[in-house]
């Protein structure tokens, strides 16, 4: 959606890019390998070529670690709420 801008007096119109175009991949990256399973990363891998790409540059061991990670985490957490 073109956006209407003023400079020294003249109007432009300056395109502006869906914010999530703004995105860097490093960025999209690390929110898809928050995603909790395969059906979510599935489903933003078929809204665009680009998201597929980076999907598929995410090696599955990265996935694992950060899975197995959440397990023993979540527990140590609720294991200290309990000492109080």
């Amino acid at each position: 959606m073109p956006a209407l801008v003023n400079y020294n007096g003249s109007d432009f119109e300056q395109v502006r890019k869906p914010s999530i175009k703004v995105l860097l991949d490093e960025c999209l990256i690390e929110i898809f390998r928050h995603l909790d399973g395969g059906k979510e990363r599935n489903s933003c891998a078929c809204a665009s070529k680009k998201w597929l790409m980076l999907l598929s540059s995410i090696h599955k061991v990265d996935l694992c670690k950060r899975q197995i990670a959440d397990k023993v985490i979540q527990p140590l957490k609720l294991d200290n709420l309990d000492d109080t």
